[in-house]
């Protein structure tokens, strides 16, 4: 069974917030605990493959292509990451050990031309994957406008289910 949620709307309007707040750097100490982090780490029989887009307002569909994916391991240092991120004007930062743990857990690709991507041999459990969806629009003559933003969502995967399939969008 697949569990898809995004907090790509609740991180938008947060950043949306911050950038009227100034931004409060929250420290983050502990990290995932050490059963978590064995789990996520090395290879795995499964496969999560999905896509990156969003759909303009004009009915378009924007893709992710040539962009960054990052798979990230569904932990409680991931959901206190969120948590701060989620909070108008504050950040999270990582202290070295947890930032080197987080670290040795991230899976990264990079989606093709149709903003799709896959992720090979990974641990089963539960995952969550970010990525950007951007485009330009002109405002003038000489200049241009960034449009869309970040993409993200939960899925988690056994044996039965994978390959999953995890759609990036808002």
């Amino acid at each position: 069974m697949h569990r898809f949620t995004s907090f790509a709307a609740l991180t938008a309007l947060s950043v949306a917030i911050g950038g009227c707040i100034p931004m409060q750097m929250v420290p983050i100490s502990s990290g995932m605990t050490d059963a978590e982090f064995a789990h996520y780490t090395g290879n795995g029989p499964c496969t999560i493959a999905g896509q990156a887009f969003l759909r303009t307002r004009g009915g378009d569909v924007r893709y992710g292509a040539g962009s960054a994916v990052t798979l990230i391991p569904d932990t409680s240092l991931l959901r206190e990451v969120l948590r701060v991120n989620s909070t108008a004007g504050s950040r999270a930062q990582l202290d070295p050990a947890v930032q080197s743990q987080w670290t040795a857990s991230l899976r990264m690709t990079q989606a093709d031309g149709e903003g799709e991507f896959e992720f090979r041999n990974v641990p089963c459990g539960d995952w969550y994957a970010e990525s950007t969806v951007t485009w330009e629009v002109p405002t003038s003559a000489y200049t241009t406008q960034a449009q869309g933003g970040r993409v993200a969502g939960f899925v988690s995967v056994t044996p039965e289910s994978s390959p999953a399939k995890l759609m990036l969008t808002y």
